[in-house]
């Protein structure tokens, strides 16, 4: 028998008896090596044989499509001459030619989106399961409308959602998604669509009681600031903490119990959350005994690697690790775990 290849990840290409081994590199990794070989290594050989024909199949209508697209340039410059620009065939031409090669690119694609697509239904979860009892949603439908009485989401038109996870983090209920928020403007006639948030959202539950509301937002200025608290029906709290003040304004209905949110510590915390996320503003709603954060962040988060590669699920899940391990980091670093002080 030859001897096995290896991937990228380093781990040896799966067979029937070379499988990959999952090496732990970073502290939130601790445990998942037993976890994957219980529960995921064994997926390796079939996903691999679908990926490798799920690939065939796209070179081959690739091929198809390149062919497609020569004849239907061929067909244009030499049949350019037989119709002039007042041709009432020239306009049906070119949109019809321009669908056919618009269904063919989907047609083209549709083999590596139904692998990807599989593979976030079918191996994501599995990964999750390392962090507990949670449910996985690819494509959730509408979840930020019934958010909007938290007072920190914008207005939008569409709502586009993805990659949805709700279980429980250290005793904290926790719901999390991918959302893209757009918003349709029109001027005139014109309409132009204007994405007003890009990022996560996540609602936890919180161990405080509280009956009020009180709202982080980011600071936008005195005549923003102004503006907001003249028409809100929350008024403007001021701290102590001049750093906090400087970055974030805090609005809420009841002066008392927001600073018995916004403890010291609380503020740190936050800041320091802003820093990591490379300095966009994180913007936040106690509200209902619950807080809804809104982390902006440019790049999708849960998105399987390159179909391209060997499958081992090893880049997948170190991936996902990483990426629900920063988003647990808000409740680690907020200690909202915590029965007492925030």
């Amino acid at each position: 028998m030859t001897a096995p290849t290896k991937n990228k990840a380093g781990a040896t290409e799966p067979g029937e008896k070379f499988l990959p081994v999952f090496t732990e590199e970073t502290a939130h990794e601790a445990g998942f090596s037993a976890h994957y070989d219980r529960h995921i290594k064994h997926r390796v050989v079939d996903f691999e044989t679908t990926r490798k024909a799920s690939v065939a199949s796209f070179q081959s209508r690739l091929v198809i499509l390149c062919a497609t697209i020569l004849l239907v340039i061929g067909g244009h410059y030499f049949g350019y001459s037989g119709l002039s620009e007042s041709n009432s065939l020239l306009p049906f031409t070119l949109v019809t030619s321009a669908l056919l090669l618009a269904v063919g690119a989907v047609f083209t694609y549709a083999p590596l989106a139904h692998y990807r697509s599989a593979l976030k239904n079918q191996i994501f979860p599995l990964i999750i399961e390392f962090f507990g009892p949670f449910e996985y949603q690819p494509a959730p439908g509408e979840r930020v409308r019934p958010l909007k009485p938290f007072g920190i989401v914008p207005d939008y038109t569409i709502e586009k959602n993805e990659d949805r996870f709700v279980g429980n983090y250290l005793g904290v209920p926790i719901e999390l998604f991918e959302t893209e928020l757009v918003l349709k403007r029109k001027t005139g006639r014109k309409e132009r669509s204007v994405t007003v948030f890009k990022g996560v959202m996540v609602l936890l539950d919180i161990h405080k009681k509280f009956s009020g509301q009180t709202l982080i937002r980011k600071d936008e200025g005195r005549i923003t600031n102004w503006f907001r608290a003249a028409t809100d029906r929350l008024e403007r709290v001021r701290l102590e903490d001049v750093e906090f003040e400087s970055e974030f304004a805090v609005y809420s209905d009841d002066q008392i119990e927001a600073r018995y949110l916004l403890t010291t510590s609380f503020m740190q915390r936050l800041l320091a959350l802003r820093t990591r996320y490379g300095g966009k503003t994180i913007e936040c709603s106690f509200y209902q005994n619950k807080l809804l954060m809104m982390v902006p962040m440019r790049l999708n988060l849960f998105e399987p690697g390159s179909v391209f590669e060997t499958e081992d699920f090893i880049d997948d899940a170190r991936s996902l690790l990483r990426e629900l391990h920063s988003i647990f980091q808000i409740i680690d670093a907020l200690k909202l775990n915590q029965k007492t002080g925030l």
